[in-house]
Order: C-alpha cells, then sequence, then structure tokens
C-alpha cells in the first residue's frame, strides 16, 4: 500500500505542476463567533459516538456561502504599507454552566441501571495569535484552559477535570504557487460539512465533549502539509512521524510495562514513531469541484478489548476495569473521491470512501454471562451526500449517510450495524445508514438558532440539538444549548444509553 501512495504522488505531482494561484475557496456558510481572527476551515459539523457530537462544530462561525475559505486578517491594511513582523491576537473567556442527565444500564454497573444527575460548571480561556513575520510566512498558535467541575446530585459528590491544550501550533510558508504547514494541525480532507467519511485525521477531545466546548472537539497532530496549487487544481501531501495518544493508550502502556518489570528484569522499548501520510488531488471545473484521496493512516477508533465480568456465572468473578481492559492504536488504508458542485442556488456535496481492516466495536454476553467488547477489523464503504440551500436570513443542509461492512467474522455482534439477542454465527456483509436535517436562522442581527435533528438505522439512534446565541453588546454573548440522544437497548446485554444536557454559557472577546 505505501509504494501504491509512493506511485500516486509521482503522477499527481505531474499534472499539479502549474504554478499560477487560483483564489476561489469552497462555497461554506458559518456564523462569526471570533471576531478579529477566522479558522482557515470555519464551518464543522458532526456527531459524537455516544452524544451526537464527533468532531465538528453546528454552531461553527459563518460567512458568505459564497466567500472565500481563507480570509486574509491584513484586509483592513491592505492599501497600507505593512511594517513586518505584524501580530493579531484574539481572546476568549467563557463562563457555562448546566445539567448532565444520564441512564447507563448493563455495561461495567452489574444489573442495577445508574442513572446520573449533574450539574456542571466550566470555566474556560482560550488564545488564538498569528503572527506575520514576512508576506509569505506566519506562524499561528491555537490554545485553551479548561476547567470543568460537576456534582454529583444523588452521590452528593463533586469532581474536577482540567487541561491545557495546544490546539493548534504550525508554521505556514507561502512560496506562490506552493505552501507548507508544519506542527500541531487540524486537518480536514473532504467538503461535506457534516458527517464527512474522510474527515477522521484528528482525533477527538474527550474534555471538550464533557465541557460542550463545540470549538474544540478535535485534538491536533503534529505533522506536516504540502500544497501545490494551480489555476484548476490542488495537490496536497500531509504527513506525520507520531502516534496519537489517548488515556486508554497510555493506561495499557503503563499496565504492559509494569508486568515486564515484575516478570523479567528488562522493559522492552516503546516507539512513539508511526508512518502515516495522505495524498489529495483536487481539480476545480466551472461548476463542481472533484477530488480523490488515498492516505495510510491512523484509525481514530482505536482497539479496544474490554470484559465486564460483574455478572458472570464464574466462580469468583472479577469485575475490576482495569484487568480487563486494553487500548491500543492500529493503522488502516483509505481511499475515495468526492465533488462539491454549485447548482445554482443550492450546494450537492459528496464523499465516496473505501477503508481497508477499519475498526469497529462487537459487544455480547457470552456463555458465563460475561459482557465481551472487542474490535474486529473488516474492509468498509462509507458514502454521504449533503444539500445545502439558503434562503435569506434561513440555511438548510439535508445530510445522507451509509456504512458498509463487508465479510464480518462470525460470533459478533457490531454495534451501531446489528442488535442480536445471541452472537451471528455467519460470514456476513453489515449496512447502517442515517438522515439528518439542520437549520440555521438568523433572528437579527445578534441572534442566531441553530436545530439538528438525526436518526440512524437499522439500530435506531435519535440526536437532537438546539442553540440559541445572542450578541448582549459588542463582544458579550449569551448562549443556550440543549442536547438530546438516545439508543435502542441492546438485545443482548440489556445495555441502554441516554442523555439529556442544557447548556447555558456567556462568551466575552477581548
Amino acid at each position: 500500500m505505501r509504494y501504491l501512495l509512493l506511485l500516486l504522488l509521482s503522477f499527481t505531482l505531474l499534472i499539479a505542476s502549474d504554478p499560477q494561484v487560483k483564489p476561489e475557496g469552497q462555497i461554506l456558510l458559518s456564523m462569526n463567533d471570533d471576531p478579529g481572527l477566522e479558522d482557515e476551515s470555519e464551518l464543522e459539523l458532526g456527531d459524537e459516538s455516544e452524544m451526537g457530537l464527533e468532531d465538528e462544530d453546528p454552531l461553527a462561525d459563518s460567512d458568505d456561502p459564497l466567500a472565500d475559505d481563507e480570509p486574509d486578517l491584513n484586509d483592513a491594511v491592505a492599501e497600507e504599507k505593512v511594517h513586518f513582523p505584524t501580530i493579531t491576537t484574539s481572546n476568549l473567556y467563557r463562563l457555562a454552566t448546566g445539567n448532565k442527565k444520564y441512564l447507563r444500564r448493563g455495561f461495567a454497573t452489574g444489573s442495577d441501571s445508574e442513572n446520573e444527575d449533574q450539574a456542571a460548571l466550566v470555566n474556560a480561556y482560550s488564545m488564538k495569535s498569528k503572527i506575520s513575520y514576512s508576506e509569505d510566512v506566519t506562524f499561528l498558535f491555537r490554545y485553551s484552559i479548561t476547567f470543568l467541575q460537576e456534582y454529583d446530585v444523588k452521590e452528593e459528590r463533586y469532581t474536577d477535570d482540567g487541561e491545557l491544550r495546544v490546539n493548534e501550533a504550525y508554521v505556514k510558508v507561502d512560496r506562490g504557487a506552493y505552501n507548507y504547514k508544519l506542527g500541531a494541525l487540524i486537518i480536514d480532507n473532504g467538503p461535506l460539512d457534516f458527517d464527512s467519511p474522510s474527515n477522521v485525521l484528528n482525533m477527538n477531545n474527550a474534555l471538550a465533549i464533557e465541557s460542550f466546548d463545540l470549538k474544540n472537539l478535535k485534538q491536533a497532530f503534529v505533522g506536516a502539509q504540502f500544497s501545490s496549487v494551480g489555476e484548476n487544481s490542488t495537490f496536497t501531501m500531509t504527513t506525520s512521524v507520531l502516534k496519537p495518544e489517548t488515556a486508554g493508550t497510555e493506561y495499557t502502556r503503563y499496565l504492559e510495562e509494569a508486568k515486564e518489570r515484575d516478570t523479567s528484569d528488562t522493559v522492552e522499548d516503546y516507539s512513539e514513531l508511526s508512518d502515516n501520510i495522505g495524498l489529495r488531488y483536487q481539480h476545480m471545473f466551472s461548476s463542481v469541484d472533484i477530488g480523490i484521496s488515498a492516505f495510510y493512516w491512523f484509525d481514530k477508533d482505536t482497539e479496544i478489548s474490554w470484559t465486564d465480568t460483574s455478572n458472570a456465572t464464574v466462580p469468583n468473578p472479577n469485575a475490576n476495569f482495569s484487568d480487563t481492559y486494553s487500548e491500543r492504536v492500529t493503522n488502516l488504508f483509505f481511499t475515495g473521491l468526492d465533488f462539491d458542485a454549485n447548482l445554482g442556488g443550492s450546494v450537492l456535496k459528496g464523499e465516496f470512501y473505501y477503508f481497508h481492516n477499519k475498526n469497529n466495536y462487537s459487544f455480547f454476553s457470552n456463555s458465563n454471562n460475561e459482557k465481551v467488547f472487542s474490535t474486529i477489523q473488516s474492509d468498509m464503504f462509507s458514502g454521504a451526500i449533503s444539500l445545502e440551500k439558503v434562503w435569506g436570513d434561513l440555511f438548510m443542509m439535508a445530510v445522507y449517510s451509509h456504512k458498509e461492512l463487508f465479510d464480518v467474522q462470525a460470533g459478533t455482534n457490531i454495534l451501531d450495524y446489528e442488535n442480536e439477542e445471541s452472537n451471528n454465527t455467519l460470514l456476513r456483509d453489515l449496512r447502517t445508514q442515517k438522515a439528518t436535517l439542520i437549520a440555521r436562522y438568523a433572528l437579527n442581527a445578534k441572534t442566531k438558532l441553530i436545530m439538528t435533528y438525526g436518526e440512524s438505522f437499522p439500530v435506531k439512534k435519535v440526536s437532537a440539538l438546539l442553540g440559541l446565541e445572542y450578541e448582549v453588546m459588542p463582544k458579550h454573548d449569551l448562549g443556550f444549548k440543549a442536547l438530546y440522544f438516545d439508543v435502542e437497548e441492546h438485545v443482548s446485554t440489556l445495555s441502554k444509553l441516554n442523555t439529556k444536557q442544557i447548556f447555558i454559557d456567556y462568551k466575552y472577546h477581548f
């Protein structure tokens, strides 16, 4: 597969060598929430596997749908002589409070239902700074400090969680038709703004999900990106040589090293290095952009093994989470094509990708009444299509996605794809589908409303989000967000997940 990537690289370098730069960007719709600084990919919308939110933001900033997607921070002084270096900085303080209700049943909770009623308080500060050393060399640095306090109403117990996170930090060099990025990167690959099959290059940020921080749902990876921009085409190469880390992978490595110390005098060396590389070629026609991509990249769905023995019928069951849990990062190859078409007053986008050895999760109760959670790898097709249209102050988006697994191994029960009382004993193909409707409306110059509703089948999952933002005065905003998420009961393990969350937040831009 690596030789295939090198062959594609050689071919695309030949057809992407036109040195002229095309000034047009993708068609985007977003809502401004960060005056003074704009991200280079503004609109992000998504669904996390357990809460209807993944790595994208339904309340993301918005510009005119026909505007460039990479605005110049120095437009205001474009006609004046600029003295370098120049520094532009934006700060944001966020104070949020809310309530989160969970129903978790059947996994790591024994036979009892686990109803949680939590009050939450979020204090967060973020800064974004762009330093222009010259006309063609810039540095962007974006970090956040988040402190989350939660109070369990039923248990009458406080918990705290906090972190300092570098969200992005990179140097960008523009050399006419060529530009380079090096550092901690957030990368969007395909054109879809919601439920994108190919925008899987960054891991999720767990604390951002817990604190309802919709601006920082992705973790940056350390790597580099090279782009060659022609008059009608763009070639991009993305690479990273480091493995991503999660709390689970770090804990698993700690346990493995502890066992090695107990059983031998030497501890096996662990390498942080990993070869991740991706290529993308895009050609812009008069009314449609078409792209092809090929990636050998880490799978954002890690390989996990976990057995819940709390209700097991075997003697002396071990219900300790740490004794049965393991997690590691694996790589996969995926390739596909996408398009972004302007249909007069509408925008049609699509992505169609094929993944080799994609991680998916099996969950079932075995004959000893142990609940077994494990990872299976199989080839997967993932496709999605969206239709977007603007009517004055109203923006509407309809999205349909389809995933299919091929030759799934027997003796498994795949989450999101099937919900059986016992394991399927046959090699089989599985599929799942999802439909989502998104509406965003500007009630007036200061008030913005967004509503999303999504439903998956054949395993039914329902997610709904309501958001309202109001500008109290310049630089001061109030927001309201409500989330509902429900998954049908898992037949084999009698597991259930349902959550309702409400947050009110205050933002101060300075």
